[in-house]
């Protein structure tokens, strides 16, 4: 009768140490460091802050005290939230219709393919 072995094959395992023998500089710490793996691999990763955090916005006493939230608006959908607001809200002294523009301007040099 033939032995089998009870121990089964650790493909993570197997994985980092591929990684580790073609791309050694992507191991830290004995993990695999996906940005410098990507980078190697020829995709460019920008190093930008993509979680967008609002909880550090510095507001004073006053705003604290009031009820309003921050929150991240899509530049797919910024023209149609501020085409919205502003007939909406005649007292807005902070979206002008010149906002707009300044945002399609922005679109058009951050994603010069998106038609606006």
């Amino acid at each position: 009768m033939q032995k089998v072995d009870s121990q089964t094959f650790d493909i993570v395992d197997n994985n980092i140490k591929v990684i580790e023998e073609n791309f050694p500089e992507a191991i830290t710490d004995g993990k695999i460091d996906f940005d410098k793996l990507q980078n190697l691999l020829g995709k460019y990763v920008d190093n930008t802050d993509e979680k967008y955090n609002l909880e550090n916005t510095n507001y004073d006493e006053g705003e604290r005290m009031n009820n309003f939230k921050l929150y991240y608006i899509s530049l797919d959908d910024i023209d149609r939230i501020l085409t919205d607001s502003i007939p909406n809200n005649p007292k807005n002294e902070v979206i002008v219709p010149e906002m707009l523009e300044i945002f399609k301007e922005y679109k058009n040099i951050k994603f010069p393919e998106v038609e606006n």
